[in-house]
């Protein structure tokens, strides 16, 4: 008799997957605990995830974690995420939004690397066989009570959308990737964004448009060299008086200036929120034509 979808997120999974990795047991459940699951995703009553964490064969004093995923074609999300974390105790539980859910146990003594590193690693193994576009994973801290559950699941929440935002196919973020300002840029809106980069790299882009200069990958590099004038003019190969024209030229058109701690956040995040320029096509064009010649400052 052929097995039905069961709609409380236990569905049967497929037998194997392209490339012959099993993404599922037939006839078994997918997770002990997606009533646990679901509350936990929706806030619910912290009494009743107590009450279902110890038949869902987890404990809070063992430390829990959460993990969301959310995947684009090939095989169901909810498959991907039983393969991934391959923990039978596991709570899982597919949401409404189409992302699943798991809550699991990491116990001491915790193996390094950490579950982020490990999920990831285990992410690039078996991305083929799960024949997705793209599959993006957020992690939440370690937690030891039931009370933290829910915030743990929103901390997953932020983790999964700045791995989403990334550019690669398969993407894994973890409390660590939260504490940087790219965990907040990711949840800045596009209209806020485009407002910044033209508002801060606007006049350095007509600038270089109209006068074939490389300002903004100057600053750029200028940046990522956390202001040295030597390891920037070597990079850049132009002279250190080349450099120091340009960046002047910078403050001017920007009103912020390159050298100061100030102004080196707010050019930083303009050039976060704006498409890199690649290094070998800046060294490739007019900066790698400049040579090292002190003069034409540009």
């Amino acid at each position: 008799m052929r097995e039905r979808d069961r709609s409380d997120g236990t569905e049967p999974g497929p037998r194997t997957a392209a490339g012959g990795f099993a993404l599922g047991r037939p006839g078994e459940p997918i997770g002990a605990g997606p009533e646990l699951a679901r509350l936990a995703a929706d806030g619910g009553p912290v009494e009743e995830i107590v009450a279902r964490l110890r038949p869902a064969g987890l404990s809070a004093l063992d430390g829990l974690r959460v993990v969301v995923l959310a995947a684009h074609g090939g095989v169901r999300p909810l498959d991907i995420l039983r393969a991934l974390i391959d923990e039978p105790c596991a709570a899982v539980a597919r949401l409404s939004d189409g992302r699943v859910l798991a809550v699991l146990n990491d116990p001491p003594p915790r193996a390094e690397p950490a579950v982020d590193a490990r999920l990831a690693a285990r992410l690039a193994l078996l991305a083929p066989s799960f024949q997705a576009e793209r599959v993006a994973v957020g992690v939440s801290d370690l937690i030891t009570t039931a009370t933290a559950l829910s915030a743990a699941v929103c901390e997953a929440g932020h983790a999964l959308a700045l791995a989403t935002a990334r550019a690669e196919p398969t993407a894994v973020a973890g409390p660590d990737d939260l504490a940087t300002h790219r965990a907040l840029l990711a949840h800045v809106p596009d209209e806020l964004r485009g407002v910044y980069v033209r508002r801060l790299l606007g006049p350095l882009r007509a600038h270089d448009a109209r006068h074939r200069t490389v300002l903004e990958q100057t600053l750029d590099v200028f940046l990522q060299c956390s202001g040295s004038w030597t390891r920037s003019a070597d990079r850049l190969h132009i002279h250190v008086n080349t450099l120091r024209y340009r960046i002047a030229r910078i403050a001017e058109l920007t009103g912020r200036d390159p050298t100061e701690l100030a102004g080196q956040t707010d050019l930083l995040l303009a050039l976060s929120f704006a498409p890199r320029r690649s290094e070998d096509r800046m060294e490739d064009g007019v900066a790698g034509r400049v040579g090292n010649r002190a003069a034409a400052p540009r």
